[in-house]
């Protein structure tokens, strides 16, 4: 593989993932407190450096019916970072995947195995959206915000709601004023919780901003998960993918994928490289089954769920 293809070390990157996740969810709080300035995970200032969420910015513009061009720069600068990681955000900064990683640790192996069973079966009754209908109802829904100057989506994100409410919890020194104002807030919650029970691919298969990155990431190539000709077809990598990308040949769709790395990290071939920048090529797969490795694969995944 050349330079420009150079395969990237998967447990030094999850060092970096995780740092970076624990570092947004410190922002927050850092904000919280007022020691920089941050709106949730829409709007970052630190010193001259300035980022704000696409969604957040498209909002304001319609609900307002006019550009801040204070913040033209931050969007253009956001929009052209997705546009090299891709949907990372979602696994490297998402205060929701946060706090659902801490609640998933939490939880004992058999009672999620319960829970995945009833949802499996739950969802194979509901009718899953896909990135057409996900397209439809974001242009219904930012209509809707220019018609009547409303911002639904950053209201019912849980991005926003899990911001919103550690800001409040911190500047609300009253437990009066601190039940009014997480009340909504908490019921709210329950929005993104049903999602992730319905939908295949949770709450990341109807959020307006891991929709809108989705629809920028389609042909990101940056530090991808590329299946290689070691790959023998056990499809452990579909099982401990969180976004369920399924069957996959080279380079997944990249339009889903949030570069958690899970499918590099518990593969038993090491058949899958992230790489730097991916480079097209033929790949010749094997279709034989190794039945040791089939068995290795379920006691990993046995291990992970």
């Amino acid at each position: 593989m050349n330079q420009i293809n150079k395969v990237i070390n998967v447990k030094k990157l999850q060092i970096i993932r995780k740092s970076v996740h624990n570092f947004s969810m410190l922002s927050i709080i850092l904000g919280a407190f007022g020691i920089i300035t941050v709106a949730g995970t829409c709007y970052v200032s630190i010193g001259y450096f300035r980022l704000i969420c696409p969604v957040g910015f498209i909002e304001l513009s319609l609900a307002t019916h006019t550009i801040n061009t204070k913040l033209i720069v931050p969007f253009l600068t956001i929009s052209v970072l997705l546009f090299l990681a891709g949907r990372s955000f979602c696994s490297w900064g998402c205060p929701t995947s946060y706090m659902g990683g801490i609640i998933r640790k939490m939880t004992s192996n058999e009672t999620y195995k319960k829970y995945t069973k009833v949802k499996n079966k739950v969802q194979k009754y509901v009718p899953q959206p896909g990135m057409d209908d996900i397209f439809v109802m974001m242009i219904g829904t930012l209509i809707g915000i220019f018609v009547f100057q409303y911002p639904l989506p950053c209201t019912i994100c849980p991005l926003g709601i899990i911001s919103r409410a550690l800001i409040e919890t911190v500047n609300h020194s009253t437990i009066t004023h601190f039940h009014i104002a997480l009340r909504y807030d908490t019921l709210l919650l329950i929005i993104p919780i049903v999602s992730m029970f319905l939908f295949v691919r949770g709450w990341s298969q109807v959020c307006p901003v891991g929709s809108l990155k989705g629809l920028m990431s389609t042909y990101n190539k940056t530090i991808v998960p590329s299946t290689t000709e070691a790959c023998v077809n056990c499809k452990l990598c579909e099982q401990v993918c969180p976004v369920n990308i399924g069957h996959r040949r080279g380079l997944p769709d990249m339009s889903i994928c949030i570069k958690c790395m899970l499918c590099a990290e518990y593969c038993p071939q090491h058949a899958i490289d992230i790489v730097a920048l991916y480079e097209h090529k033929k790949t010749k797969f094997k279709e034989v089954k190794d039945v040791n490795v089939l068995n290795t694969s379920i006691e990993t995944m046995n291990k992970t769920a």
